[in-house]
């Protein structure tokens, strides 16, 4: 029912992409009309406006200012090192 999808999916076969005549377009339009294991049509609204959201704060830039810096901030508990150990510790118990 949500035109933007339909447009989306649609150039997968109505010649806007071109494939060479490999037919993967053709099988991923029938995979997401068909089957949609993945869930793509259920989450495209949500994509969406997310990347309404995101154009929208990318065009603020003292707001993105201010999200690198919480960003930054806030990785400095992140470690590669700290999260193996804490995997090893928690899951796989190696010596």
């Amino acid at each position: 029912s949500d035109e933007r999808l339909k447009r989306v999916v649609n150039t997968l076969i109505d010649g806007t992409l071109s494939d060479n005549d490999t037919g993967m377009f053709r099988q991923l339009y029938e995979s997401v009309v068909n089957e949609d294991r993945y869930m793509v049509c259920k989450d495209f609204k949500s994509y969406c406006d997310t990347r309404d959201k995101a154009n929208s704060d990318f065009s603020d830039m003292h707001y993105m200012g201010v999200k690198r810096l919480m960003n930054i901030a806030n990785s400095g508990y992140f470690s590669s090192d700290r999260s193996v150990r804490e995997y090893n510790k928690l899951i796989w118990r190696l010596k």
